[in-house]
């Protein structure tokens, strides 16, 4: 009986090694299917053009909803529109390493506010070192001390592809109507 036991002992152990080293072998043999081949130049192309067609509707929809409003818009080299529809009395504006204290609500193009910092509670960021948006630095780097602005961030100056996880979709175009109360 025990001979019989270690018998199959010994050809279990044979299989499963043998099983082991089949499966080891035909892993190293195959090619690798998780790598990606680089795109072709009509791949990249097509994805250009795509592109351009995503980001001229994308504008068109942006110029539609600040015509919609009457907004006397500026737009920067980003693609950022911003209107300052009320000078303050202040003189600077916040460069990069400048504090920047403002009050702001945040809407979705369809109308849905998403947050509100108020004056009382206000938010403060460093330019260029605390994470907001692209679009509401740039925004705000225009603006001096009591100015309020209307702010249009196409989905690239906002939370792009991906949203806040929160509150914001991901492809999001944001407005801003944003207070600075003070630069330091």
């Amino acid at each position: 009986m025990f001979q019989t036991l270690l018998f199959i002992k010994s050809w279990a152990m044979i299989l499963f090694f043998a099983f082991l080293f089949s499966c080891n072998s035909s892993r190293t043999n195959a090619p690798n299917s998780n790598i990606m081949a680089p795109p072709s130049d009509s791949m990249k192309e097509d994805m250009i053009k795509n592109n351009r067609q995503e980001m001229r509707a994308e504008s068109s929809e942006i110029d539609a909803f600040a015509a919609k409003k009457n907004w006397n818009m500026k737009t920067t080299g980003t693609g950022l529109r911003y209107e300052i529809y009320q000078h303050g009395d202040g003189n600077i504006s916040p460069k990069k390493g400048d504090f920047a204290t403002v009050a702001y609500t945040l809407f979705l193009i369809d109308g849905n506010m998403i947050s509100q910092v108020t004056a009382a509670s206000p938010e403060i960021f460093q330019l260029g070192k605390t994470p907001v948006p692209h679009g509401l630095e740039e925004g705000v780097s225009y603006m001096k001390a009591g100015d309020k602005a209307h702010l249009l961030l196409p989905k690239h100056l906002g939370y792009g592809l991906v949203g806040d996880d929160k509150k914001i979709p991901y492809n999001s175009i944001l407005i801003y109507d944003v207070e600075l109360l003070s630069v330091k």
